[in-house]
């Protein structure tokens, strides 16, 4: 598998637990796309932003990175979802590690591998821009500062799927 490049390989790792170079990668994407993401990172601890990042993914279902859940909840359609996903990687020879394979990071590493197929704008337009926008929604309603960083993803995602 070819290392994530580009800008969806930051979101992605922005996207994994908060770790040393968080504030980096975040630095690098840019402090007028990530708003108060950014300056949320600036000014928190390791331990703040590490609290942070479970109260918004971890406990929330509204909120939870699981693509396939926003898009069908708990119902077979999303075992179905994850099947073809696995499907799809396992095609590209993609892997996920340990997480499923409709995890938002995992999806957006897959993308940022440069991966081509066929079914990428659909996967980008009918999947992931359905669910970062829910995620998003959920998050501006907690007033987290996550919920700039799924703005800015939007935004990056609504280009991707035009190329």
């Amino acid at each position: 598998m070819a290392a994530p490049r580009g800008e969806l390989g930051s979101f992605a790792s922005l996207l994994d637990y908060p770790g040393p170079r968080s504030l980096q990668t975040a630095r690098e994407v840019g402090p007028g796309r990530l708003g108060r993401f950014l300056d949320f990172l600036e000014r928190s601890s390791p331990a703040d932003a590490e609290t942070a990042y479970a109260r918004a993914f971890d406990f929330e279902p509204s909120t939870c990175l699981d693509v396939g859940y926003h898009l069908f909840g708990d119902t077979s359609r999303r075992g179905l979802f994850l099947a073809g996903l696995k499907r799809l990687y396992a095609g590209a020879g993609y892997e996920t590690g340990p997480e499923l394979p409709d995890h938002l990071p995992v999806m957006l590493r897959f993308l940022a591998a440069g991966t081509d197929f066929e079914e990428r704008r659909e996967l980008i337009d009918d999947c992931l821009v359905p669910a970062v926008a829910a995620i998003r929604r959920g998050l501006e309603r907690q007033g987290h500062p996550y919920a700039d960083l799924f703005g800015a993803l939007r935004d990056e995602l609504a280009g991707e799927g035009r190329k």
